[in-house]
């Protein structure tokens, strides 16, 4: 032990927050950018639509999200992918689902957007 200088105990869990907040800092992964103003967080009705794009698309990007939401003009949350063409979607703030499809299928992009029709509301028994 000649030779070897023993830290104080302060020291020592300094460096080993020091050293465990550098190891965590490289698990943080940054989050896609919020497509919804934060003034639309209040509750509003949501229609569920499966949008067909024309070529292979990746559903949750950034910018089909911005798209979508310009001609949708609503807020936009990617729900699934069907296929690398079908992606299902919510939308709130939207207007009807008709209304909806004519506005979504403005964008070039998109071949056909229909209602999910899985989706239906449960009534009591």
């Amino acid at each position: 032990m000649a030779g070897m200088k023993i830290l104080p105990s302060r020291a020592l869990s300094g460096w080993s927050l020091g050293l465990a907040v550098t190891m965590l800092s490289g698990c943080v992964q940054t989050l896609p950018q919020q497509v919804c103003p934060p003034s639309a967080d209040a509750p509003q009705a949501s229609v569920r639509m499966m949008v067909s794009f024309r070529q292979a698309t990746a559903g949750d990007a950034p910018d089909v999200l911005r798209q979508l939401q310009h001609h949708g003009k609503g807020c936009v949350s990617h729900l699934s992918s069907v296929s690398p063409t079908l992606h299902v979607y919510s939308f709130s703030g939207a207007g009807d689902a008709p209304t909806l499809r004519l506005n979504l299928r403005a964008w070039s992009a998109v071949l056909d957007a229909v209602p999910d029709e899985r989706v239906k509301a449960h009534t009591p028994r």
